[in-house]
């Protein structure tokens, strides 16, 4: 099967930005009450008949009395076995759904460092804040499934206000280790600038994470990609 992360654009082409404040709410709520996966199955099938599923309405889950926020659509997902893991920007949840995206447990994260959720954006405010707030909020940007170990790693960014001055690539980010219910076991804080927060996968030895290299004056022909692997 396949699964995708779908962006409902409604009934006009134009970008949510350039639409007027009618139909910008518009596309808000129909955004707000449309799924946001949609699972394939079948494509490999002797028979090549093709099966549709949608399912998760992120944002009812989370906002069931709101409908009228902007840029609700930002969400991460990743696929575990055979269900789906959804965080977005704005809470500290992760849903999850099983193979028929039908919503089957909800778990809240938590950090001794950073609390983790990001101010939503009403029609009222500008939407040039979106960018600042991306930066300085703090947001779950991975989770990995560690069969070996029978633990989760969850990625965090950090945000601060520090963030807003430094370059892109200089920030701290959060590496959880947790239970298979997602109950904290570990936690560190990272460098971005070392490790990467968004490059890494599970291997038998344990999680391996991309090494960054800040230097810009090695040709790309000459750079390697470094992984550290890492035992907690």
């Amino acid at each position: 099967s396949l699964v995708f992360n779908c962006l409902w654009e409604g009934t006009t082409d134009v970008r949510a930005s350039q639409m007027e404040t009618g139909s910008l709410i518009q596309y808000y709520e129909n955004y707000w009450r449309m799924p946001v996966l949609a699972k394939v199955s079948g494509l490999f099938s002797e028979k090549k008949r093709l099966n549709f599923t949608v399912g998760a309405p992120v944002y009812q889950y989370l906002f069931p009395n709101d409908s009228s926020k902007l840029f609700i659509e930002m969400c991460n997902y990743h696929i575990i076995g055979d269900s789906v893991f959804l965080s977005t920007n704005y809470s500290n949840d992760i849903l999850v759904f099983d193979s028929l995206l039908n919503l089957i447990n909800n778990y809240k994260i938590h950090s001794a460092h950073t609390n983790i959720g990001q101010k939503k954006i009403s029609f009222g405010e500008d939407p040039k804040k979106l960018s600042t707030l991306i930066k300085t909020s703090s947001h779950i940007t991975g989770i990995f499934w560690d069969s070996y170990r029978k633990v989760y790693y969850i990625s965090i960014y950090k945000g601060t206000e520090e963030n807003l001055s430094k370059e892109k690539i200089d920030f701290q980010w959060i590496l959880q280790v947790c239970d298979h219910n997602f109950q904290l076991l570990q936690e560190y804080v990272m460098e971005n600038s070392q490790y990467s927060s968004f490059c890494m996968f599970v291997t038998e030895k344990g999680l391996a994470i991309r090494k960054n290299n800040s230097s810009e004056n090695i040709e790309l022909k000459d750079k390697k990609e470094v992984f550290h692997v890492f035992q907690f």
